[in-house]
């Protein structure tokens, strides 16, 4: 025969604000599973990781790096070959990463400077200025 399902409902004197708050730190790091955004060189031991791979991280928050809101968080890997901790971090004001320690970037991103106006907007100005004549 089936076994029966007890239900345990909370007792009727039960409160929940009489429960223990669980409060973090905003130090303390938690685990995540990230794939690395670009390819890197590892220091210790010469071993290119490629863009793509997966690693379990640890993710905290960098204290005191704050952005127009935006926080920066520092991600900690270990390489696949030698297991040196590897460390980048978050770039909010370019949507990108910085290669913090024991780790180099294998080609620098070309960003284009903050002042220029992009290319479509240029070839409009011009044509306006066609028109004009």
């Amino acid at each position: 025969m089936g076994e029966q399902k007890v239900l345990a409902y909370p007792p009727p004197s039960f409160e929940p604000s009489e429960l223990p708050r669980i409060r973090t730190t905003k130090k303390q790091q938690s685990k995540v599973w990230i794939m690395l955004p670009m390819s890197i060189v590892c220091n210790t031991c010469g071993n290119h990781i490629h863009q793509g791979t997966k690693f379990h991280s640890r993710k905290e928050e960098v204290v005191g790096e704050k952005r127009l809101g935006i926080s920066r968080f520092r991600f900690y890997f270990k390489c696949t070959k030698c297991f040196a901790v590897l460390m980048i971090k978050t770039y909010p004001e370019d949507p990108d990463y910085i290669v913090e320690s024991r780790a180099t970037r294998n080609f620098e991103p070309l960003t284009p400077p903050r002042n220029v106006e992009p290319w479509w907007k240029q070839g409009e100005v011009v044509e306006n200025e066609k028109k004009e004549q």
